[in-house]
């Protein structure tokens, strides 16, 4: 969504550029004008009020008095109104769009006046969880942004058109709360919360993107929602990944800069997963990519700043090649044709070792038995 575009083309054949001429007149009465104005201020200040007087009582006529409760007037709401367009109706126009963010606000409890907004933003101002909870009664409501604030939950009386929701970088300590049938998109990025549970998939049924960066996460337990199809998780403390082979339809998964050393937890059901971000984690032996084979359309993956790149360095994309085949693009690059060739003779040669390990090993085994 964007402001109104301004009218400079009309407004430049309104006030054409001044004339030279005009300009070397001004410079050359210049001496004359300053002498004027010396004298008319001369005779100003033998007034009744002199010039000191006269300032203060014109700023006190023009200035308004300040919000000291930090209450959202009707007035100044009006003037953060933008996008005029078509209500929910489309009977009338209407402006959609209501930007209040960093004004300092406590109390905004004109806002249901605006009952054909569909977008608002009070991120950057000092409301608690009571404060927030007249937006609810904006039925029309499909985007809310209360980043920056003074909440510690993400509770919000339930809102049956909300598709979108962000709560980032507030105290927020828990998942419990959450209750929208549309809402698609959730972000909780740089809050306090260091478990998750509550997230219901009766509660939200059509949620496909989850944002929890920078909180205090350990684990990927108790994500349930079958829905997901982006899951952000970067800059957490998760060691241990579960509850995931749930996720069927997840596409994307950020676990950059988490301290993982082990990639336990994918499974064979999650078929839909194409992007894997694990850059700057604490994995220490390559083979523990071998673990993702089970995520057979994986098209993309992210591995660079782990501590078994330190001594790989361009070797370990043929390795990386060797259990995932399939790959279309590894960290920077896109994997080139020669790459997956040279991949394949690697898998050919272990598989052919691996044979003559294993007729070697029965060997053994009858000249034991025959002992």
């Amino acid at each position: 969504m964007s402001n109104q575009d301004s009218e400079s083309d009309e407004l430049s054949d309104e006030f054409p550029e001044e004339d030279e001429d005009i300009n070397e007149d001004a410079n050359q009465d210049e001496s004359e004008d300053d002498e004027d104005k010396k004298e008319k201020k001369d005779d100003h200040s033998e007034e009744v009020y002199g010039e000191d007087e006269l300032s203060k009582i014109s700023k006190e006529e023009t200035t308004p008095e300040p919000n000291l409760e930090n209450i959202l007037t009707l007035e100044e709401a009006k003037g953060k109104l933008s996008l005029l367009g078509k209500t929910a109706s489309g009977m009338e126009y209407a402006y959609l769009m209501l930007n209040i963010s960093d004004m300092e606000l406590t109390d905004i409890k004109v806002i249901p006046f605006f009952k054909n907004v569909l977008f608002v933003n009070v991120s950057g101002n000092r409301l608690t969880n009571s404060d927030i909870q007249v937006l609810a009664s904006m039925e029309m409501l499909l985007i809310i942004h209360i980043d920056r604030n003074e909440l510690t939950s993400l509770y919000l009386h339930k809102m049956d058109y909300l598709q979108v929701l962000t709560l980032n970088r507030n105290q927020i300590t828990s998942t419990v709360g959450a209750s929208h049938p549309l809402l698609e998109c959730l972000e909780l990025n740089y809050n306090k919360i260091k478990e998750i549970s509550g997230l219901d998939p009766l509660d939200l049924p059509q949620l496909k993107v989850l944002e929890l960066r920078g909180n205090g996460l350990s684990s990927t337990s108790g994500i349930r929602l079958s829905t997901l199809d982006s899951l952000y998780l970067a800059e957490n403390s998760i060691d241990k990944l579960e509850d995931l082979e749930g996720l069927v339809n997840l596409r994307v998964l950020h676990l950059r800069q988490n301290p993982l050393s082990k990639l336990d937890g994918f499974g064979s059901a999650m078929k839909s997963m194409k992007y894997l971000n694990i850059r700057q984690c604490k994995l220490d032996n390559l083979r523990e990519i071998k673990k993702l084979s089970c995520l057979v359309n994986l098209e993309t993956l992210l591995v660079l700043d782990n501590p078994f790149m330190e001594d790989a360095e361009e070797e370990y994309r043929v390795e990386v090649l060797v259990y995932l085949p399939k790959l279309k693009r590894l960290d920077k690059s896109p994997v080139i044709p020669e790459e997956l060739e040279e991949a394949d003779e690697v898998r050919e040669e272990r598989k052919g070792e691996e044979e003559d390990n294993t007729e070697n090993v029965e060997n053994e085994e009858d000249k034991d038995s025959n002992d």
